[in-house]
């Protein structure tokens, strides 16, 4: 039996931390699992923010949600 599960990654203008928290889930060693990742961009303003998520994603096949006006973190 597989064991599922999602982990949601909410964020906004935080490019000096995104890299490590999508690296530190990137190597992980999930070979008994089945994950889903999302990331959720709230509206950033920092290119790099973006480019640095939209780059983990491509590479990994996970799930990238773009927010049009920031919400904050409950509604992310």
């Amino acid at each position: 039996m597989t064991t599922h599960f999602k982990i949601v990654v909410p964020s906004y203008n935080s490019f000096p931390w995104i890299e490590r928290t999508l690296l530190s889930i990137e190597t992980q060693a999930y070979r008994y699992f089945d994950v889903d990742v999302v990331v959720v961009d709230d509206a950033s303003t920092e290119d790099q923010h973006r480019q640095a998520i939209t780059n983990f994603c491509k590479r990994n096949d996970w799930i990238h949600v773009t927010r049009e006006t920031n919400g904050g973190p409950l509604r992310s």
